[in-house]
């Protein structure tokens, strides 16, 4: 059996099944008076004590006594209906060895019965096989697992034969067990075989020692001679360029090995920095061993230097303006003082046209280092100008001058610009379809021409001819309106236009003279005229009407009646022939009436009056609305719209002058509107519609809040009713207040109230972030705390449990457990999970907290209900032990008070007066003795001779022990 050293007064949980199950583990038929479960034990274990032969429910006092005799322990039990009994008795760490002796005495038959056991040493280190790592020519590594405590320490022994461990390595302890030891051998012999055991030990109480078993291991075998000189290797550091130069500082570092044998001497083999530019430097490592002399050499060439680039220029030159018009090539030309430049010489060419343009030469040296230069103001312009040329003046409409033409070239360049244009050019012959060219150069060189063509020049007017359209009428004059036409001749440009033709109608006389003008397609015109003879002069009439019209409307109407127009003719030089009656007007539009005067002399006039507007009948008007009302309400709604009264109107003579427009009712109930005709004459007529009732406006609904309101988080448990008010100006609401209940749960629902007016009209609103949770938590969780339906002794109550749940909607708020508690009891405990809307979920667990087990007073004091007899002002030893279960308690904070009290003798009843704390004797306490496994108070017995007393022991848990005594 493997066992540990272990601090006293630890028992095993398993013991307090072992005792409840005495009878299961020892049968009647096994148990002989008094017997321990065997007879070796280590240090750490538990004997199980147990019996038979007592009487059915007798108190068997148990005692262990050490080898030298003394108690160890003594424990009161109490014997089964079979008369079977059992205890228990823990070996603590530091207990003696030997053989201990158990005495079971029943206290009712006087029974004895008796054995013995022996508690042997304990072997921490039994079955422990250490492992072997990590062999080197000349070393071993032993490893094992420390499961012992307090151990003194660890001594390795080794030799070269498992009979033979003639060598000893010791180690030092360490804290706990369980740790994973090792130990390196070292000073070994190549290739050789090692033994090694590994032993544990304890120097008190007595030398103990503790022994794993034995191992073996083979150190690696011995190596041979060495007969190759030592590897040299360089390591070279720096940043490598092009044909093996390097471009920065280059470290050349070197490794020197031998596996075989010691590196006896090195030479140049320091690290070695190169930090300036070189065409070749060469180091060279040098190591000596047993084995030979070997050298390893490198070469650097380093060139960190950038090579060095001038500008050359650029070919072909710009012109004095500062541009070419044709590719442009850049020079530079490259030296390098170290690895020598890759080309001496690069150019790049420009191809592309444009301003201020660059280009960057670079040179490279071989080992790979660049160098740069740009060059800019390189302008281009490959394209040459767009070149116009412009005649002036402009032509006329048909293409012609009848000046001098003047040509003015100009240009445009887009890059460069305009350097010089050719200087104007005056064409001044005359003659048609002329031309002349010119050209610009632009400031690169480019150059262009333009041609001004299609001119026609013509300085010479037209010859003109003016004639009469007829002869004339009577003894050579012109009685009536005569034409006089005017045509021309042109030699050049022709295309002649001339004036149009004149027609001659007055003033009368002789040799009137009419004249015209010709222009040709050059603009030049001349003048033509004819003379003649012209009389047209006719007698003179006059018309007027006997009354005037509506002043308003110009017609003559029902008012005014109808007009007659009177005429009078009058002639200066023959007289009048014959003059026309008066006329008096019917209806109508636009009527007129002429009048004839003729002189005697041939010639004749009229006289007339039109525009005679006539109407003696009033117009005829009707009115319609464009639409019905609300079918239901009788209103004009938002659905319907308001409607529009139309008026129409007719007038069969002077026609309608004014007709009422259509009319849109605003909203109002019970509403009118009248139109009216008026015909152009000033007749009128009228027609309405009545009993409009007009409702545009929908009600206003105004929240009022929801029942009931949301709790603190904004969450409801139970459903929730929304309320609305609704009012109308107009029409008025058909219900003042609407509501809508949401009863689905939910997060951020909404919901929707409509109010509706008397007309149809509507308005609703909607409240959203209505949140709805009508589930309590789920997945209820006790973390920790007692186990439901657990008992536990007082004071190893598991710490107070916490809980958790889930909430899936409005989400967990919080869980809180109540009910808990460490007196001795019934105990339970509630689990509250509250989620954000309040739902509850609840979980119960109950568990007991058990007393403690009290055992004693042991003797020399007898427990109630045995009177002990002492004398007075004596020590009397209290002892007494109290066991959570199986485990002992040993902390004598777990007293709560040791008092006295005095009783009546005769019946040894408690009197009046109150509880005394016990007096220890010479200045001793409570104490737990850890010889004896028990409390021990040595109480000073109060000096007073033939009186009672009452002790009581009152533990933290509220158990008791009491004791009778009898002062003597």
């Amino acid at each position: 059996m493997r066992a540990c050293w272990r601090r006293a007064g630890g028992i095993l949980a398993v013991v307090q099944s072992l005792l409840l199950a005495a009878s299961v583990l020892l049968p009647a038929s096994a148990i002989a008076a008094v017997s321990t479960d065997k007879w070796d034990y280590s240090i750490g274990e538990m004997v199980l004590i147990s019996g038979d032969e007592m009487a059915p429910g007798e108190s068997v006092r148990v005692e262990v006594f050490f080898p030298d005799g003394s108690l160890a322990q003594g424990h009161v039990v109490t014997a089964a209906e079979d008369g079977t009994f059992s205890d228990t008795f823990f070996l603590a760490e530091g207990m003696p060895g030997g053989i201990y002796r158990v005495v079971a005495t029943g206290l009712s038959s006087g029974a004895v019965f008796t054995t013995e056991f022996d508690p042997a040493t304990s072997s921490c280190m039994n079955g422990e096989v250490p492992a072997i790592s990590g062999a080197t020519a000349t070393s071993l590594t032993v490893g094992w697992l420390d499961d012992c405590s307090n151990e003194d320490g660890f001594r390795i022994h080794y030799g070269l034969s498992s009979a033979s461990l003639t060598s000893t390595v010791s180690i030092a302890p360490t804290a706990g067990d369980n740790n994973s030891r090792s130990h390196t051998l070292t000073g070994l012999t190549c290739g050789t075989t090692y033994y090694i055991r590994v032993e544990a030990f304890k120097n008190a109480p007595g030398p103990q020692s503790s022994s794993s078993s034995v191992v073996s291991g083979a150190t690696s075998p011995c190596p041979p001679s060495d007969t190759t000189p030592p590897v040299v290797t360089p390591t070279i550091s720096g940043t490598l360029g092009a044909n093996g130069w390097y471009v920065s500082t280059v470290t050349v570092s070197w490794s020197v090995s031998d596996p075989e044998s010691t590196v006896t001497s090195t030479s140049g083999c320091d690290p070695t920095t190169i930090s300036s530019d070189t065409t070749g430097t060469t180091l060279t490592c040098t190591a000596t061993s047993a084995g030979g002399t070997s050298s390893v050499s490198v070469t650097i060439k380093r060139d960190a230097t950038a090579p060095t680039i001038t500008y050359s220029g650029q070919n072909p030159a710009p012109n004095a303006n500062g541009w070419n018009n044709s590719p442009v090539t850049l020079s530079w030309s490259c030296t390098d003082a170290t690895a020598g430049p890759v080309s001496a010489t690069v150019s790049e060419t420009i191809s592309t046209e444009g301003a201020n343009q660059s280009a960057t030469g670079t040179c490279t040296d071989s080992a790979g280092n660049t160098a740069s230069d740009t060059q800019s103001g390189i302008n281009i312009d490959l394209t040459p100008p767009s070149v116009s040329a412009a005649a002036a003046p402009a032509p006329n409409a048909n293409g012609w001058n009848n000046t001098d033409v003047v040509v003015t070239f100009s240009g445009t360049d887009a890059l460069s610009g305009i350097d010089a244009c050719d200087p104007p050019v005056t064409i001044s012959t005359e003659g048609a379809g002329q031309s002349t060219s010119g050209s610009c150069t632009d400031k690169a060189g480019n150059s262009a021409s333009a041609t001004a063509s299609g001119i026609s020049i013509d300085k010479t007017p037209p010859t003109v001819t003016a004639t009469l359209s007829r002869p004339p009428d009577h003894n050579g004059w012109y009685n009536h309106a005569v034409t006089v036409t005017f045509t021309a001749d042109d030699s050049l440009s022709d295309a002649v236009t001339c004036d149009g033709p004149v027609v001659y109608s007055g003033p009368d006389g002789a040799s009137v003279s009419v004249s015209g003008s010709c222009t040709d397609a050059a603009g030049n015109s001349a003048s033509g005229s004819v003379t003649f003879n012209y009389d047209a002069t006719a007698p003179t009439i006059s018309a007027a009407l006997d009354r005037s019209p509506d002043g308003t409307t110009g017609w003559y109407n029902l008012a005014t009646g109808a007009p007659t127009v009177t005429y009078t003719c009058t002639d200066a030089t023959s007289g009048i022939a014959s003059c026309t009656d008066p006329y008096t007007f019917g209806e109508g539009e636009d009527q007129s009436h002429t009048g004839t005067a003729v002189d005697n002399a041939g010639n004749s006039a009229t006289a007339s009056v039109s525009d005679v507007d006539v109407d003696l009948t009033a117009p005829t008007i009707s009115a319609a609305l464009d639409r019905s009302p609300d079918g239901t309400t009788g209103w004009y709604n938002l659905a319907t719209g308001a409607p529009t009264v139309t008026y129409t109107c007719t007038d069969a003579t002077s026609g309608i002058a004014s007709c009422t427009d259509p009319y849109t009712f605003g909203e109002g109930e019970d509403q009118s509107h009248t139109g009216t005709a008026v015909d152009n004459a000033g007749n009128s007529a009228t027609a309405s519609v009545s009993d409009v009732d007009v409702d545009l406006t929908a009600p206003t609904i105004t929240y009022s809040g929801q029942n009931p309101a949301p709790n603190a988080n904004g969450w409801n448990n139970s459903p929730v009713t929304l309320s609305w008010s609704c009012t109308d100006a107009t029409a008025g609401p058909v219900s003042a207040t609407v509501s809508e209940t949401i009863s689905t749960e939910g997060a951020n629902q909404s919901a929707t109230g409509t109010c509706t007016d008397s007309a149809g009209n509507t308005a609703s609103d909607t409240q959203s972030g209505i949140n709805i949770d009508l589930t309590p938590p789920t997945d209820l969780t006790w973390i920790g705390g007692p186990a439901d339906g657990g008992s536990y002794y007082f004071g190893f109550v598991p710490a107070e449990p916490t809980c958790t749940a889930t909430d899936a909607l409005s989400g967990l708020a919080g869980c809180a457990v109540t009910g808990y508690g460490t007196t001795v009891g019934s105990h339970t405990l509630t689990a509250t999970a509250t989620d954000k809307a309040d739902n509850v979920a609840t979980a119960t667990r109950t568990y007991t907290v058990l007393a403690w087990e009290t055992y004693g007073f042991y003797r020399p004091v007898d427990p109630v209900p045995v009177v002990n007899t002492v004398k007075a002002g004596s020590t009397v030893p209290l002892k007494f032990e109290v066991f959570a279960g199986a485990l002992e308690l040993t902390d004598t904070a777990i007293v709560d008070t040791l008092t006295y009290r005095q009783v009546a003798c005769n019946a040894f009843e408690d009197m009046t007066e109150s509880p005394v704390e016990l007096t220890a004797t010479g200045g001793t306490v409570l104490r737990y003795d850890w010889t004896a496994g028990q409390f021990i108070f040595n109480w000073k017995t109060p000096a007073t001779p033939s009186k009672c007393y009452k002790t009581t022991l009152l533990l933290d848990d509220g158990s008791t022990i009491s004791a009778y005594f009898k002062l003597k």
